[in-house]
């Protein structure tokens, strides 16, 4: 009975090695192909098996929260990641806060001490309400990225103003295709991607910069 009872179990055992072993083999199997064409770039293969996947991030739980990849830039307590050579800029009721020009306050940069070179930005404003005047003295600023190409915010609700200066448009540049302001101030909501350009090692530059902005698009922002 006992060598019986040993050989059923060795039997068992050798299945569960094979069963093992089986899953195993499967589990390494990419999927994808080998046989389809050359992509235009020269680089995969149409569908293909060794292409490296995306990397899996945790998305905010809810819009406007960030993903877990995302570098936070402000927890709407401290300027610890920003420097501001005018000094102007506090934190008030969980916003970065900057006097108004029209109270003296002269320009004031707020400038990240972490340098991006390609980026995706979300970025949440809002201006003064009520508003007291028009056009680009309307809770102008704005958001520039290499400290050269910026992207306009402005009080743009019922607030006429030259089309490459209203809120959504690359300043004095690229206007935007609508103006879906919302009445001043309620929170509006930025989404931009901005590719730096590419220069060769002589200098010349091979691909020019490229931002794509996406204005009020997530719905109600808190």
């Amino acid at each position: 009975m006992k060598e019986a009872r040993v050989k059923r179990i060795a039997w068992a055992a050798a299945i569960a090695v094979a069963v093992a072993a089986g899953s195993s083999a499967t589990a390494q199997e990419k999927p994808g192909f080998k046989d389809t064409p050359m992509l235009p770039d020269g680089k995969w293969l149409v569908h293909d098996a060794d292409r490296p996947l995306p990397e899996v991030v945790t998305p905010g739980s809810a819009p406007g929260a960030a993903p877990s990849d995302a570098v936070i830039l402000f927890d709407g307590k401290s300027l610890d990641a920003w420097q501001s050579p005018g000094g102007a800029w506090t934190v008030k009721d969980g916003a970065m806060t900057v006097p108004s020009r029209a109270k003296g306050a002269g320009e004031s940069a707020l400038v990240s001490k972490q340098s991006f070179g390609d980026v995706q930005l979300h970025l949440e404003f809002r201006s003064p309400n009520p508003p007291t005047k028009s056009s680009q003295d309307r809770g102008n600023s704005g958001i520039w990225f290499m400290q050269r190409y910026e992207l306009q915010i402005l009080d743009g609700y019922n607030n006429p103003t030259y089309a490459d200066g209203t809120v959504g448009a690359i300043y004095a540049w690229k206007p935007p295709l609508v103006n879906p302001s919302r009445p001043s101030g309620e929170w509006q909501s930025y989404d931009i991607v901005f590719e730096r350009p590419r220069f060769g090692p002589d200098g010349k530059l091979l691909r020019p910069a490229y931002a794509t902005a996406f204005l009020d698009f997530q719905g109600e922002v808190k």
